[in-house]
């Protein structure tokens, strides 16, 4: 999700999810950065996209399960 931010700042969330393979935390980091780069409008918020793509920072989410479903 891509929401502006106060003056020039877009604050960025998100979620990867992926199989059963094992990511190295640089190969995530990667793979958020290949996502979200065609995503941003850098020329209409004056954003450097080299320093996005340094300030992505990733955390874990502490639950047991978590959920990803359409529910009808």
């Amino acid at each position: 999700m891509i929401k502006p931010e106060g003056f020039n700042k877009i604050l960025l969330e998100g979620l990867l999810v992926y199989g059963k393979e094992a990511y190295t935390l640089s190969e995530i980091r990667k793979k958020c950065w290949e996502f979200l780069k065609p995503q941003i409008n850098f020329e209409k918020y004056n954003i450097n996209p080299d320093q996005v793509k340094k300030d992505i920072k990733l955390m874990s989410i502490p639950v047991d399960f978590l959920l990803n479903a359409d529910l009808k």
